[in-house]
């Protein structure tokens, strides 16, 4: 026998020796060398670090950023913190050359509203404001905080509405804020937008929205022509039958 063969008997000689002498321990890590002879260094990472190499890790998805909403007010609850204000905008989207219709804003159910204001840009070649009236939001008026005004550019291509409350709400319906009369002059599509809409508290901060339209088209038609009228019997003698004369037999 070779003196290298006789090396490497005694060498696993040795090595069952203490493991049978440590205990169950070391049978494992002889068993796990033995089936693993490649060293730790030649997978890529440290044996004796903490840290994983990426394959090994953990992948956990990112969480959607919450969006940020107003300071809460004494007594608010929680999840009003992240709630939307919904702002809806109602109005028709065809009309003839000449009609006047009517663009409605509502907010929705929230006590604690304040302040709505926003503005209602036209292209006054086509459609052109007219009027702004309060809606029943801020009860129509009956309350003497309530404060509301519209104002109308010279050029009537733009309303701005500022609706305004000093005190709470007794219910939280929500409603209608503004009602913007406009008018087709000419034919044609055109857009009509709601810009600078802001929302406010009780305490004066702002107030996340969710705006159900930011802008919408509106195509002005032609009258169209009147049918023809069918001709009139007016005026017109009824035909009389031919007179017959008796013929005498005789």
């Amino acid at each position: 026998m070779s003196q290298g063969r006789a090396w490497a008997l005694c060498a696993v000689g040795l090595t069952v020796m203490l493991a049978w002498w440590l205990g169950p321990s070391a049978k494992d890590t002889v068993a796990q060398v033995a089936n693993d002879p490649q060293p730790a260094a030649a997978r890529g990472w440290s044996a004796d670090s903490t840290t994983l190499p990426a394959s090994f890790q953990r992948q956990t998805p990112a969480l959607p950023a919450l969006t940020r909403g107003a300071p809460l007010m004494p007594g608010q609850p929680a999840q009003a913190r992240l709630a939307l204000l919904p702002i809806t905008v109602t109005s028709p989207q065809y009309l003839h050359v000449g009609e006047q219709t009517e663009l409605v804003v509502g907010v929705g159910a929230n006590a604690d509203v304040g302040e709505v204001s926003f503005t209602v840009q036209f292209d006054p070649d086509v459609l052109q404001a007219r009027a702004g009236t309060e809606g029943d939001w801020a009860a129509g008026g009956a309350r003497p905080d309530a404060l509301f005004a519209a104002e109308i550019s010279e050029a009537a291509d733009r309303v701005q509405i500022r609706s305004t409350l000093a005190a709470r709400r007794a219910s939280s319906a929500g409603g209608s804020v503004a009602i913007v009369q406009f008018q087709a002059v000419a034919p044609g599509t055109t857009w009509v937008m709601i810009a600078d809409v802001t929302v406010k508290d009780l305490a004066g901060h702002a107030m996340p929205v969710l705006l159900s339209s930011p802008k919408f088209q509106v195509t002005a038609e032609r009258i169209p022509p009147p049918w023809p009228e069918a001709p009139s019997s007016r005026g017109v003698l009824p035909m009389e039958a031919p007179a017959t004369e008796a013929v005498d037999a005789d």
